[in-house]
């Protein structure tokens, strides 16, 4: 949460909330993070009358994080300007459904079978994107449970590797 981060979209989350809850009664934003903006965004969330319905956590440790996981319906991170987001790849881990922007979110999420993709800045998609995993929880499920065998056949480290070396030319 650095004010030089502001493009991965915790403010159009705040912005849509109140919709969601109305739409969906008891949803909870949970946000997961540090840093300089964190005093701006807690303030907007109080101005906006979000009051419970937000909670900041702060950082996490690794254990409180996978707990977090645990807990969550899914993962969402409307970021404008992400590079490849290992956040997406760590909640898919968690077989966690994740809604993203298009763009480099696109190289991780499969749209409809492992998550949301959204068009950056699009309030109307993102609130519907939102919308759609709280309500419809088998669907958001069986995405998670897809994005957990996406994560295993690309995205593990053995994966990562097999895919570099692959690249690299053959020295005799």
């Amino acid at each position: 949460m650095a004010a030089d981060e502001r493009y991965k979209g915790h403010d159009a989350l705040l912005e849509i909330w109140s919709e969601v809850t109305a739409a969906v009664p008891g949803a909870t934003l949970r946000i997961v993070g540090d840093g300089d903006d964190r005093p701006r965004l807690e303030a907007r969330a109080a101005s906006l009358g979000l009051g419970g319905q937000v909670v900041f956590l702060g950082r996490l440790g690794e254990d409180a994080l996978h707990r977090e996981y645990d807990r969550c319906t899914a993962f969402v991170m409307p970021s404008r300007d992400e590079g490849f987001g290992f956040v997406f790849v760590e909640a898919m881990r968690a077989a966690r459904a994740c809604v993203g922007s298009r763009g480099a979110a696109a190289e991780i999420i499969a749209d409809g079978d492992t998550g949301l993709l959204v068009e950056p800045g699009d309030r109307a998609q993102l609130l519907q994107g939102v919308v759609r995993v709280l309500r419809d929880r088998p669907a958001t499920e069986a995405m998670g449970e897809r994005g957990r065998a996406r994560f295993v056949q690309q995205f593990t480290a053995a994966r990562f590797r097999d895919r570099f070396t692959a690249l690299l030319p053959v020295v005799s």
